[in-house]
């Protein structure tokens, strides 16, 4: 199973409200979980909520805080579920001062 993940934003910031897509090349799957967290530095776990624009495809938004690294590296995590089967998907993301 594939997972293509993308941000979709004109200009990625904090506080800065941006769109999130991801496909499963499998369309029976469900995205149980879906969060953002501080890979570079623990800044907790924020919503990124998701919904099922059509099978395969989840389309949300989120936004990330503000950090005091110039370079913050952010993961996108997301728990799914096919026919009872659960796995863990975790793209990563920068986002710079």
């Amino acid at each position: 199973m594939e997972a293509q993940a993308r941000l979709v934003t004109e200009s990625l910031g904090a506080e800065q409200p941006f769109a999130l897509e991801v496909r499963f090349s499998d369309p029976e799957i469900r995205v149980l979980r879906s969060v953002l967290e501080g890979e570079s530095m623990y800044m907790g776990t924020l919503p990124a909520l998701l919904e099922q624009a059509e099978p395969g495809l989840w389309q949300g938004q989120a936004l990330v805080g503000a950090c005091t690294e110039a370079r913050m590296v952010w993961a996108w995590v997301l728990d799914t579920e096919r026919q009872g089967e659960r796995r863990r998907f975790r793209f990563h993301f920068e986002v710079r001062r």
